[in-house]
């Protein structure tokens, strides 16, 4: 049974047809958002996807402009952003007493932005839809995915909550990312639920080829087999566990310190080669002048391997100080390799147009951090080099691997201390996870609070540690897998090739009317 069904038999388009029933269409509308945010992590409960966006397709065929259809797609996107992103409200509790007053900035005014790339969806929607029902939901599934690949790139990006994500919980079902990436897997997504809106041909076709998806991802991992390790490399994944509140205490900060130290030296059942430290674990800034503290952190790292940690790394004083955000390779001789990242949360770690915006205020303060030069390797004495993405930079498919390198593995140190015990941190766990099956590769996620874990090739998880749990994670590092992933190869050229074709069909049948 289709929504069109359904909704008949409720007389539903009387619901939102008269002009007094506006306020009863958007509050429909923001359900609808919801009901796409209950799809993702960590309630995964993937069937709302339909009413989500079955029933958004639905309600748009009643819209008689294209403003009425601009703020359809709002109402729908503020619904479903102001519930899967009101974590990031969390961050400013840190120091309320400072930062409290940006709640409702952020909540109401930032998600609310974020929801014009569905209202822009929808305006076009309006002006595009083909008049034949049955190529309705493929157009709509296309030009919405177009505008969540530009919200992945405009303005330096924000990829994050695509409706593909709804499928992590499924190993079977996100093998496809291997292939189509998760932008494709969003496209396939999004056509499957918006099918129910039409006919139960087109909506069983689509059942079906998600069934042959999940088939077709449990047939790659039965012919995987069991994970293979790089020999003679054994991991530590420090999980320290600090609150956010008393990291950069300095007060706190020879107990931040101690309790790494602490976590590091543990017992193990086997020796460990490398020692991994999540994002700034440091709790100073590392300079050129810091010798006493560079020697120090040297003697942690292993004989015949080496401590990896995030820190927070300066040069410079006065005017002309400049501090990065950065992963270094610590061994018994100092500082063996550094990489700076290069994709920084905008007025998270620097303000944009920060001349004309003098008195805002920011957890950053009064100091941008500087970006590094882009993605690249980093070279492990005693193990393969990494892809390193620092935090937010693990949820870019396009820049998980620097162009032209072949890294061993992928490497993601973060810090979700700022996200407490809220759906944040999963959602930041599983789309870092993806990224492992999109390119083939090991993911290694040293995370301070959680979700800390070591990942194969397949998104298959060797060894882990919970939410909020002080500990650390012992594991042998996987092997990439031996043939490069055709989305490793490819990016996203074939999804845009597709997309950009099925844009052109509501031209074509234009053009074809006329004569």
């Amino acid at each position: 049974m289709t929504l069109d069904t359904i909704f008949s038999r409720f007389n539903a388009h009387r619901f939102i047809a008269h002009r007094s029933s506006s306020l009863k269409r958007n509050l429909l509308l923001f359900v609808f958002g919801i009901c796409a945010t209950l799809a993702l992590p960590p309630v995964f409960a993937f069937p709302f996807l339909v009413p989500a966006f079955a029933g958004l397709l639905w309600l748009s065929r009643s819209a008689q402009t294209r403003r009425r259809a601009f703020f359809d797609g709002w109402w729908w996107g503020f619904g479903h952003y102001t519930t899967s992103l009101y974590w990031m409200c969390i961050a400013l509790l840190t120091d309320p007493a400072q930062f409290g007053w940006l709640i409702p900035f952020t909540l109401i005014g930032l998600n609310g932005l974020i929801a014009l790339y569905p209202a822009c969806a929808m305006a076009a929607w309006h002006y595009m839809r083909p008049a034949q029902a049955k190529w309705q939901p493929l157009v709509f599934a296309a030009l919405w995915c177009a505008m969540e690949w530009l919200r992945g790139h405009l303005l330096t990006g924000f990829p994050w909550n695509l409706a593909g994500y709804g499928w992590a919980f499924s190993d079977s079902m996100s093998q496809s990312v291997s292939v189509i990436g998760i932008y494709g897997l969003t496209f396939v997504t999004v056509l499957a639920a918006a099918s129910f809106s039409g006919g139960r041909k087109q909506a069983g076709a689509m059942v079906a080829v998600l069934i042959m998806m999940v088939l077709a991802g449990a047939w790659r991992l039965q012919q995987a087999g069991q994970a293979e390790f790089v020999p003679n490399v054994e991991l530590r994944l420090v999980q320290a566990n600090i609150n956010q509140e008393e990291k950069w205490s300095p007060a706190r900060e020879r107990m931040v310190f101690s309790r790494y130290v602490q976590l590091s030296r543990a017992p193990a059942k086997t020796p460990i080669t490398h020692i991994i430290w999540p994002e700034t674990a440091v709790p100073f800034l590392i300079s050129d002048d810091s010798a006493l503290a560079i020697r120090a952190l040297g003697q942690l790292a292993p004989e015949s391997g080496a401590l990896i940690t995030g820190v927070l790394r300066a040069e410079g004083v006065g005017a002309s100080l400049r501090v990065w955000n950065s992963v270094e390779v610590f061994t018994k001789r100092g500082v063996e390799a550094r990489y700076d990242k290069h994709h920084l949360v905008p007025f998270g770690e620097y303000v944009p147009f920060r001349a004309i915006l003098p008195k805002f205020v920011v957890p950053v303060g009064n100091l941008d951090l500087s970006d590094g030069p882009g993605p690249r390797l980093l070279d492990i004495p005693g193990a393969p080099s990494a892809s390193p993405l620092v935090c937010y930079e693990a949820i870019f498919p396009h820049e998980a691997v620097a162009k032209d390198t072949q890294p061993g593995w992928l490497l993601n140190v973060t810090n979700d201390a700022w996200f407490g015990r809220s759906s944040g941190p999963y959602q930041h766990f599983h789309m870092a996870r993806l990224r492992a099956i999109e390119q083939g590769l090991p993911l290694v996620r040293a995370a301070n609070t959680g979700i800390s874990a070591v990942i194969d090739g397949y998104g298959r998880v060797i060894a882990s540690a919970p939410l909020g749990q002080t500990t650390v994670v012992d594991s042998e590092l996987p092997m990439p897998l031996h043939n490069s992933t055709i989305y490793g190869g490819t990016g996203d050229r074939y999804f845009l090739l597709l997309i950009s074709t099925i844009l052109l069909l509501p031209f074509y049948f234009k053009i074809r009317s006329v004569f």
